[in-house]
């Protein structure tokens, strides 16, 4: 039987990282959307549940989501060819802009 794809032989000796390169090698915005949906999954999610209980605090969920998809990406870079240098500083640029506006939002000492 024939098969559309051609399935990668992924034997004992490889792990399943090797299957995520390969992955990344034909699909390139894997990566960056796996970030996207853990910084929205954490942010939205914190977000939406908090407004429940009390007050809205965007700035807090935003950086907690930001500070999720660098760790993921930092963990992702530890394999080459997951990542680029680009993603990587994207992602602590963006981590660095969601906690200096947590910080300026916030009182002297609410923090």
């Amino acid at each position: 039987m024939a098969y559309l794809y051609d399935f990668p032989n992924i034997s004992s000796s490889q792990g399943y990282d090797d299957l995520v390169v390969n992955v990344v090698t034909s699909v390139p915005l894997f990566v960056p959307l796996l970030l996207i949906t853990i910084f929205l999954l954490i942010s939205l999610a914190g977000f939406r549940l908090q407004s429940y209980r009390r007050d809205e605090d965007l700035p807090y969920w935003l950086l907690l989501g930001s500070l999720g998809s660098l760790i993921s990406a930092l963990m992702l870079s530890m394999k080459e060819g997951l990542m680029n240098g680009t993603i990587l500083g994207t992602c602590f640029a963006v981590t660095v802009l969601t906690a200096i506006w947590f910080f300026l939002s916030k009182g002297p000492r609410e923090v």
